[in-house]
Order: structure tokens, then sequence, then C-alpha cells
């Protein structure tokens, strides 16, 4: 393979985050503690501020609520800094794991922030500089930037790139590398997991204990069948040789992982998460005691990366690929990379795209998935449609169309965890003309208001919606109109009507207080992809492969539903067991 005459596939690639928290609240100074002499042990040389030494508090905005921040100082330095937040657990630790030591290290708030983690980064700079700022600090002090510049730097040469650290991502290294693949995996982001870090980490598979437990199974063809009859599309629109393979693999790769990798794969309780209620979901077990809780999928992440880093795996944060690298015969032959500290291009004799769906990148939304347009999106910051940009100027097809979603409580808590969760206890929902509805997608704002009394089984996880600032309370119905912006008399009558079924058996309205929780649709998958044949291949408009290109995860799972998601466990299980099936292909295309 030549490299000498590149030819570069450079999508408009976004760096993924939200835009920067501003404003302070409650900085006043706490008491004092000891006076410390002398800079923290490997401290750089920044600024020696003239301070009050003592133990600070900010509280500042950050993505799902406020994050206190605790700075001690001596007369001179920062000696140690803590955060608190409702944050997502894994980005949280990103945060506290890279920046904390950063600021501590260098005497500067001016460090790198976490890749796909903007709103928690800008609020601990935040925090700590109005910290910094109650000690008696200038705005010059600890301003000194130690952010990292990136250089350009050679090539490298690896078997396989793997692009994402999602579970597809993650499952394909970890096949090629017990194939005796030399194998790179490059995520975006400053944390791994992709939007499965975002997930409850459920799966679907067969013939395993977990079937055996639940009583329930499926083959090949019936796999087939039900994704047929789940979609409700015409015959030979889905891919059927790779639901057949996925089928084939499926309780061989779930055992594997739960006996080598560790996975935390419940075989005893299971939910069915699909319409037709024929595939029962095996939960990844919880990190945290909350049920559901958004970081439960982090438990599966974990465990994968622990088996590709004991199989040899390369993974590589802060590594965005900003496209495909092209031989002098057009052929795909390797990416080319950003990373924190350096720009380089590694030679690959295959590329496996894991990089997810496009929820974040507005234009494709629009065009390939226009019903996801009121949606809000519930995935990694790295949604950006990356393998759909890339593959598409290489010939490839696309193929399915939808959105895969669910009520929730808004982008930062989604439908999962204490909070997200939540979003489904209420008793009626309301339009913001306070009318009841049936589809949400169709009111004003894609919006709505669920609405709660005193007597909800979940009025204890309500109130803490309310301590939070997400949910609104009031003593009478009309009151809490007048909070949300509602007609009074819509939302009376709508309780009216309501109460009037309820009586027929079930739960009225009518104890104080009452709740209103701003309720959306929050999509966590879209379904248009790049078409691929029954070994993850990615084939071209004429229905050729593209050599050396697969595609893994939601990156293809259009070809599977194409129009309606299945049920639960179908993406990340699909991903997992197509790592197999692209380590298979591309372990006898190159002889491994």
């Amino acid at each position: 393979m030549t490299m000498d005459r590149r030819n570069f596939i450079k999508g408009a690639v976004a760096m993924g985050g939200a835009a920067a928290l501003a404003g302070l609240a409650g900085c006043a100074p706490k008491a004092k503690g000891e006076e410390l002499d002398g800079k923290p042990e490997g401290a750089a040389s920044g600024s020696f501020a003239n301070m009050q030494p003592g133990v600070y508090r900010a509280t500042v905005p950050s993505i799902k609520g406020d994050m206190t921040v605790t700075t001690l100082v001596d007369e001179h330095v920062i000696q140690s800094i803590s955060m608190k937040a409702h944050d997502t657990k894994h980005i949280l630790g990103a945060v506290a794991g890279s920046m904390i030591p950063a600021m501590v290290t260098n005497q500067s708030v001016e460090v790198d922030a976490v890749t796909g983690a903007t709103h928690t980064s800008t609020a601990l700079k935040e925090g700590v500089r109005a910290c910094l700022d109650q000690a008696g600090a200038t705005k010059d002090d600890f301003a000194a930037d130690f952010t990292t510049k990136a250089v350009q730097t050679g090539v490298e040469n690896w078997d396989v790139a793997v692009v994402g650290s999602g579970a597809a991502g993650l499952s394909s290294a970890i096949q090629l590398a017990k194939r005796g693949a030399r194998v790179v995996v490059l995520e975006r982001s400053g944390f791994f997991g992709g939007t499965t870090g975002f997930s409850s980490g459920g799966v679907w598979t067969s013939n395993t204990e977990f079937n055996d437990n639940v009583g329930y199974n499926f083959t090949p063809d019936s796999l087939v069948e039900h994704m047929y009859n789940a979609c409700e599309v015409e015959r030979g629109t889905l891919n059927e040789a790779l639901i057949r393979k996925i089928a084939e693999v499926s309780g061989e790769v779930y055992d594997e992982y739960r006996f080598e990798a560790g996975a935390p794969w419940d075989v005893h309780a299971y939910t069915l998460g699909d319409s037709l209620k024929e595939l029962p979901v095996s939960w990844a077990a919880m990190k945290w005691t909350t049920p559901y809780e958004n970081n439960s999928g982090m438990t599966l992440v974990d465990s994968l990366v622990r088996h590709a880093q004991e199989l040899g795996v390369d993974l590589r944060l802060d590594s965005q690929v900003t496209g495909l690298v092209l031989d002098e015969a057009g052929e795909v032959a390797g990416v080319s990379v950003m990373g924190r500290s350096k720009i380089y291009d590694i030679n690959a004799a295959k590329v496996v795209l894991a990089t997810g769906g496009f929820q974040r990148n507005r234009k494709l939304v629009e065009e390939l998935a226009p019903q996801a347009a009121q949606l809000v999106p519930f995935t990694s910051a790295g949604s950006q449609g990356d393998a759909i940009i890339w593959g598409r100027e290489l010939g490839a097809a696309t193929t399915g169309e939808g959105v895969g979603g669910a009520l929730g409580l808004n982008e930062s808590f989604g439908y999962v965890g204490r909070e997200g969760s939540t979003a489904f206890a209420a008793n009626l929902r309301v339009n913001k003309e306070g009318e009841a509805f049936e589809n949400i997608l169709e009111q004003t704002d894609g919006a709505a208001f669920g609405i709660a009394d005193g007597g909800n089984a979940a009025v204890e996880d309500i109130e803490h919606l309310v301590d939070m600032g997400l949910a609104v309370k009031a003593d009478s119905l009309d009151a809490l109109a007048k909070q949300i912006g509602i007609p009074v008399a819509a939302l009376a009558a709508s309780v009216d009507a309501y109460n009037q079924k309820a009586a027929e058996g079930g739960s009225s309205i009518g104890k104080a207080p009452f709740y209103a929780i701003p309720t959306c649709y929050v999509s966590y998958a879209v379904l248009a992809g790049l078409k691929a044949d029954e070994n993850c291949a990615i084939l071209d408009t004429e229905g050729n492969a593209i050599p050396n290109l697969f595609g893994a995860g939601e990156v293809v799972l259009g070809n599977l539903c194409y129009n309606k998601y299945p049920g639960s466990g179908s993406s990340i299980g699909s991903g997992i067991y197509e790592g197999r099936i692209i380590a298979d292909r591309i372990a006898e295309e190159m002889g491994l």
C-alpha cells in the first residue's frame, strides 16, 4: 500500500460539547483553615498571589444543576480543589481526574478542558476562579495559559484503526486483538464509552444461561421475523443476512464478555423492552444505587475497556479523527488524527467506523431523520455523523430512516436515573395550551408538562426534582397553571376529564400539593446510517463493498431495523455482536 500521495476526506467535524456556562452564585467564603506554608509538591512556577489562607466554596451552574467547588489555599498557592455536582458521574470523574491535578500542578485555572464535557469543565474553572477571588487573588493571578497546543508529527502504522469507543468500537477492537491484530482505538472525547455510557447497558441475546433463566430465546430466522414485524417494512428492506449472523454469534459473544471481561449483565432479572414483548433485555448492573442510573452503561464500558487493555489494544482519548486517508488507488488506507498534543496520520490496513449517530448534527438530522428535528438529543457530544460524512464522500450508500426516542425530562437527564425516570411518574400530561394529547411531537415546541399531586407514589422523587429546580410545586391547580404559564381553565378541564376516567379505576389528581414536571421527547438512536453487507463492510451505491472500510453499532443500525427502533438492547447488543462479525471478516482478509 503506497502512501506517498494521500487524499484526505475531511468532513466538517465539530469539536462537540455545549456552549460555555456563565454566572456565579453563593460565593461567600467559609471558615478559614490553618495556614499552610510552601507550594504543593511538583507544582509549576505559576503565579504567586497574595491571599488570605483558608477553605473557600463557590456554587456555579453546571449541566445538571449547581456544582459546588471547594478550594484550599495558603498565602500564595492553591493547595487542593474538590467539586460536587449532579453531572454524569463518568464525566465528573474525567474532569476531576484531569483538570484538578493540572490546576494544582500548574497553579493556573487555564488548563485543558475535557473534550465532550464542556459544561462540567467550564463550571469547574468558574468555581475555582470564584474561590480565588474570595481569597483575594486578582484576575491576573493563576491565569497563565497551560492549555496544550497540538503540533504536527509523523505517521504511525497499525493493522486496524477503530474510530469510536462505545460498545461497538470496543467490541471490534477486542475481537480483532484476540485474532492477533495490532489495534488502536481513537476516541474524540476525554472519556470512553460514547453514547453507551449514557445508556443502561442492556442487550438481548440467545442460547445462554440468561435465556434459560427467563424462558425466552430466538433463532436466526425468528430474529429476522421479529425485526420485520417490529418495523413493519416490506420484505427485502432489511439486511437479513446480517441479522442472522448477529443471532448466530450473540450467545457466544455474550458469554465471552461475561466470563472473560466481567461484563456486568444480570442473567436473572429482565424486562421486555420491545413493543412485541419478544426480546427480553439483560441489563447491566448498576454502578451506583439508583435504579436505571444514567451510567449503568458505564459498568459495561469499564469492563470492555479493561479487557481491551489486557489484550494490548492502544486506547486513546482526545484523539479526534478528522478524515480518512486514501492511497494512490483511492482505497481507504488509514485515518488522520488531531490529538491533544499532536496531529498525525495512521496507516491502517482496515478502518472500523463506530462513531455513533448524528443527533448533534442539525444538518444531517434535517436531511436523514427529519422526524427527530423536534427531539432533544440524549447522546454523547460526539454524535456528529462523522461516519456518514466520510462514507458518502467515498460513494457509500445510506439506509434507514427514523429515530429511537422516549419520553424524558430534558437534554441533561434524559429518561434514566432518578431524575430522568421521574418524567414517567406523572398522572396526566398536558401541552403548553393545557390540553391532554396523544403525540408529544405534534404539540407546541414538542414540549409538555406532567401533572401529579401529593398522593403520587413517586412524590419523594418529584420533590427531589422541585429541590433541583426541575419541577414546579403549588398549593392549587390554578396556582400551578399560572406558574407554568398555561391557561387555568384548560388545565382544570384536562384534570376533570382525567379524574372522570380515573373514577372507573385509577389514581385521581386532587390531593395538594400539585406538581408540574416539564417533559420532552429525547432521542437515543437514529436509524439512518451507512449500508453494509453481512460482514459489516460498507457498501457503495452500486452495492459493492468499499475496500478496507467497516461499520459497527449505530453507524449501520438502519440495516437491522430501518424505520422503527425495535426495542431496548438493540443498538448496544447488535454493535457488540457486530464486533465479532467484523473481526472474523478482517482476520480472513488479512490472513490473521
